[in-house]
């Protein structure tokens, strides 16, 4: 299955993570933003790298068949809000990983919800996700 990670760029290490577990699962990545991180600030960029930036992502979801959010965590998370909004206007189906609640779109029928990475991990290796 290709599937695209969102979460904040605050959290990379632990998305690096989850990406590494579902490759070993036999899964694609279809975009890894977080190997283009300068940082954690955002003012590193210049107005042309982040239109770039900005279109690799959606091009990411795009050609994702899954879009997992990891927003279990007490953060911000606006760019990966986006990328689920832009999932779901795709068509895409969305697994939102954490007890986040405050997004009237995560009460979309297509979008589903697990507690913890290990809880995805579970379903998507059982297959749930692809049914």
């Amino acid at each position: 299955m290709k599937i695209y990670v969102a979460g904040n760029r605050h959290d990379i290490p632990r998305i690096q993570h989850l990406m590494a577990k579902i490759e070993q699962m036999g899964h694609t990545i279809t975009h890894d933003w977080t190997e283009q991180s300068k940082g954690l600030d955002a003012e590193a960029y210049s107005t042309s790298e982040l239109a770039r930036k900005a279109v690799e992502d959606i091009e990411g979801v795009r050609k994702a068949e899954l879009v997992v959010a990891l927003l279990d965590q007490d953060l911000i998370y606006r760019g990966a809000l986006g990328e689920v909004g832009a999932a779901l206007a795709l068509g895409k189906p969305v697994a939102i990983i954490g007890e986040q609640r405050q997004f009237v779109f995560f009460y979309h029928p297509s979008v589903s919800h697990r507690i913890s990475v290990d809880d995805f991990l579970g379903s998507l290796e059982s297959g749930w996700f692809g049914r």
